[in-house]
């Protein structure tokens, strides 16, 4: 690939690099200037390659990058710790890692554009870069990460509240909600006799009144209305 002409690429706007295990180098200059997404998947000798020769830096476009597969680790890893992540990037993939524990916050934390951070598929991930992760990050999206599951459960979690200002948070297929999670539930339940009952679960305490209400009309008997906060 060293002698591709990059002047010939100046064009180039989605650059993908898949499954290349024996490609060792990039073109001199490195890559296109003018590149808008870039996706690079188990491409493990190109780790050899010095990562500021990568010229990511001139990538004043750059708004999407994908980094998957094992055999990238040491480039993410490298692109994080060096801070050479251009400043324009809005969205980021990091994917099936089987063996990366921590990400370097210092190389998110200057993406001052990024918008969305998409983590799948890497089981041994203990945690994020909680408190640098960039304050333009308006959606994080987390599946296949058991560790970070446990970390960052909506009702065990013991670290939510270090991801819980970021707007929209999925993890596994399930989105938080940062108001139904900060309210104590709610449960109004009423028998029915015989050992059955009726119980309405609330998401905060506003609508219990109109709920009470609502199990008189049923009953008929306030002394069978029991309330629990």
């Amino acid at each position: 690939m060293s002698e591709v002409q990059i002047d010939s690429l100046v064009t180039l706007k989605y650059f993908s690099l898949s499954q290349l295990p024996n490609l060792e180098s990039l073109p001199q200059c490195g890559l296109p200037s003018n590149l808008q997404s870039f996706f690079i998947v188990d491409c493990e000798r190109l780790s050899s390659v010095p990562i500021k020769d990568w010229g990511f830096q001139r990538l004043a476009s750059l708004s999407g990058l994908q980094v998957k597969g094992d055999g990238s680790e040491r480039i993410l890893c490298n692109l994080l710790k060096h801070q050479l992540l251009p400043t324009s990037l809005m969205r980021i993939d990091i994917c099936d890692f089987s063996n990366l524990k921590l990400l370097d916050g210092k190389g998110l934390r200057c993406i001052t554009s990024l918008e969305e951070l998409y983590i799948s598929d890497c089981p041994q991930l203990e945690s994020l870069p909680e408190d640098e992760l960039p304050s333009s990050l308006l959606e994080l999206n987390i599946s296949g990460c058991p560790k970070l599951l446990k970390r960052y459960d909506f009702q065990r979690g013991r670290h939510l509240s270090k991801i819980a200002h970021i707007p929209t948070v999925q993890i596994h297929g399930k989105y938080y909600d940062p108001w139904e999670a900060s309210q104590e539930c709610t449960r109004l339940s009423m028998d029915e006799g015989e050992g059955s009952s009726i119980t309405l679960e609330l998401p905060n305490r506003r609508d219990l009144l109109e709920a009470k209400s609502k199990l008189k009309e049923m009953k008929g008997d306030q002394d069978d209305l029991r309330l629990f906060w």
